[in-house]
């Protein structure tokens, strides 16, 4: 297995984490369907600290009406099934930029901590990921 393989291999165990770690968060609390429809921001950004404590550089892609994960040429995403059921649970797509319409090309890119605190700021208080941070741990 390659660099490149062992790497990826790691990147979508970490969201495998993430999704389980989201649908055990929603039955804790009760809330949305199982297709984890309005937790786009609260995942990414959980997948992003998760990767960043494991030194990927990756960012939070903000599009216009849902966020992911990017690194290098790789979109990640473990709420896309909300959008589209029969895709993975987990996707990791290289090249997956404007292959589906919910992986915009044009997105704003969050790559720190702070920025993301300022950038979920605007979004709904039940869809924004500091919303939970309490409930998480």
């Amino acid at each position: 297995m390659s660099r490149q393989q062992k790497k990826i291999a790691t990147i979508r165990a970490v969201a495998v984490a993430v999704r389980c770690w989201a649908k055990a968060l929603q039955r804790k609390l009760g809330l949305w369907c199982s297709n984890l429809s309005g937790m786009c921001g609260i995942c990414a950004y959980e997948l992003f600290t998760r990767l960043k404590k494991k030194r990927f550089k990756v960012i939070v892609a903000i599009g216009w009406h849902h966020a992911f994960v990017v690194w290098r040429d790789y979109v990640i995403d473990v709420t896309a099934t909300q959008f589209k059921p029969h895709l993975p649970a987990v996707c990791c797509v290289r090249d997956g930029l404007d292959k589906e319409y919910f992986w915009e090309a044009r997105y704003k890119a969050i790559e720190t901590h702070a920025d993301a605190k300022r950038r979920f700021r605007s979004w709904e208080r039940a869809q924004s990921p500091f919303h939970y941070m309490e409930v998480k741990k």
